[in-house]
């Protein structure tokens, strides 16, 4: 199972920034993790991570997530 927590905390974020997003981040993790148990084979392969504002308010996550393709007979 992903942990964006613990992935945010790699890439330098203080306790402070996850408890200023918490709820954003929770509901980040709680997406990625429902498609990645939904999808046998899907593989995480990189979120970039963005403010919408100059105050570093609105956080954003683009998240790109490699599906596996399955042929259907």
């Amino acid at each position: 199972m992903f942990n964006m927590f613990n992935y945010l905390q790699l890439k330098g974020f203080s306790n402070e920034k996850l408890s200023e997003h918490f709820e954003k981040i929770f509901d980040t993790n709680t997406e990625i993790n429902n498609i990645l148990m939904g999808n046998s084979g899907a593989v995480l392969k990189g979120i970039k991570i963005s403010y919408l504002d100059e105050e570093e308010k609105n956080i954003h996550f683009e998240v790109n997530i490699e599906l596996n393709k399955r042929n259907v007979i």
